[in-house]
C-alpha cells in the first residue's frame, strides 16, 4: 500500500513539473498561428491545422511573389533609365542640329551679303563706264548726218544696257533660290548623317553643287560689270556695228544662262541623292523662264537693229 502511494505521489510531482512547460509551447504555437506564421512541422498534431504540403506551397508562393515583384521593380527601372537616355540623346541631336543649322544659315548670309556688295560696287563702276560710253557715242555720232538714224542708235544702245542689266538682275534672283534650295538639301544630309544613314554621295554632291553656284555668281559679276557700245565709224556701216553689239549681248547672257542651268543641274544632282523618302525639297525653275524672256527681249532688238540703213 505504501508503495502504491508512493508511486502516485511521483506520478502527481511529475505532471505539476512538466504541466508549465506544455502549457508555455501550445501558448507559442497558438501565439504564431494569430500572427500568420506557419507553426513547426512538429507542432502540427495529425488532423489539425494545414498540412505540410500546404504550408510548403504557401512558403513557395510567397517566394514567388516576392521574386516576380523585384524582377517587375528591375524591368521599370530598366525601361525609365532607357527612357531617360534616350531622352537625353533627343535633346543633344536637336542641338548639335540646331548648331549646325545656325553655322550653315550664318555661312550662307555671309557669302550672299558678299556678294551683294560685290554687286553694288560693280555697279557704281558700271555707271561710270556708261557715262563715258555715252560721251564717246555723242562724239561717233556726229560723223552719221540722219538724224532719224542716230535716234534710232541711242534707244538700241539704251535698251541694251536696260536688257543687260535686267538680265543679270533675274539671273541673280534665280542663283539665289538656287542656292536657298541646296541649303534646303544639306539640313536634310545633315538630319538623316545623325540618324546614322549614309549621305556621302549627297555631301559629295553638294560639294559640287556649292562650287558650281560660286561660278556661276563669280560670271554674274562680271557681265553686271559690262557695257556695251557700238563702234561707228560710217554711216554705211552702222548697221553692222548695231548688229554686232546685239550679238555679242546674246552670246554673253547665254554663257551665263549655261553657269546658272549647270548650277542648278548640280542642286537637283545633289537632291537626287537624299535617302529615300524625302520631302520634296523646293528647287527654283525660274533660270529657263526668266533667261528665255530676256533671250526675246535681245532678240527683239534685231527688227529696231534692221532698221537702220
Amino acid at each position: 500500500m505504501n508503495k502504491y502511494i508512493k508511486y502516485t505521489s511521483l506520478v502527481f510531482v511529475g505532471i505539476l513539473v512538466l504541466a508549465p512547460a506544455v502549457y508555455a509551447e501550445e501558448a507559442s504555437v497558438s501565439a504564431g498561428l494569430q500572427a500568420g506564421q506557419p507553426p513547426l512541422l512538429k507542432d502540427i498534431k495529425p488532423g489539425e491545422g494545414p498540412t505540410p504540403n500546404a504550408v510548403r506551397n504557401e512558403l513557395m508562393k510567397k517566394n514567388l511573389n516576392q521574386e516576380r515583384e523585384a524582377l517587375k521593380n528591375g524591368l521599370i527601372k530598366k525601361r525609365e533609365d532607357a527612357i531617360n537616355a534616350n531622352k537625353d540623346n533627343r535633346e543633344a541631336l536637336k542641338s548639335e542640329l540646331q548648331k549646325k543649322r545656325e553655322e550653315m544659315m550664318n555661312e550662307i548670309k555671309a557669302k550672299r551679303d558678299e556678294f551683294k556688295t560685290a554687286m553694288e560696287a560693280r555697279r557704281e563702276e558700271v555707271k561710270a563706264k556708261m557715262e563715258t560710253s555715252r560721251e564717246k557715242l555723242k562724239t561717233d555720232l556726229l560723223k552719221i548726218k540722219d538724224e532719224k538714224k542716230v535716234e534710232t542708235v541711242k534707244r538700241i544702245n539704251d535698251k541694251i544696257a536696260e536688257l543687260n542689266t535686267k538680265a543679270v538682275n533675274n539671273l541673280t534672283e534665280s542663283i539665289t533660290k538656287i542656292e536657298a534650295g541646296l541649303a534646303k538639301i544639306e539640313t536634310r544630309a545633315n538630319e538623316e548623317q545623325a540618324k546614322g544613314v549614309e549621305v556621302k554621295a549627297t555631301l559629295d554632291a553638294i560639294v559640287k553643287a556649292k562650287a558650281s553656284i560660286a561660278d556661276a555668281k563669280a560670271q554674274l559679276l562680271i557681265q553686271s560689270a559690262k557695257v556695251y557700245t557700238a563702234t561707228i565709224t560710217t554711216e554705211t556701216a552702222l548697221k553692222g556695228s548695231m548688229s554686232t553689239m546685239k550679238e555679242s549681248l546674246n552670246a554673253d547672257i547665254k554663257a551665263l544662262r549655261d553657269k546658272v542651268k549647270l548650277a542648278h543641274k548640280a542642286v537637283v544632282d545633289a537632291l537626287l541623292t537624299l535617302p529615300k523618302p524625302t520631302t520634296p525639297v523646293e528647287v527654283s525653275n525660274k533660270t529657263e523662264t526668266s533667261t528665255e524672256v530676256n533671250n526675246k527681249a535681245v532678240e527683239n532688238t534685231t527688227t529696231t537693229t534692221t532698221t537702220i540703213n
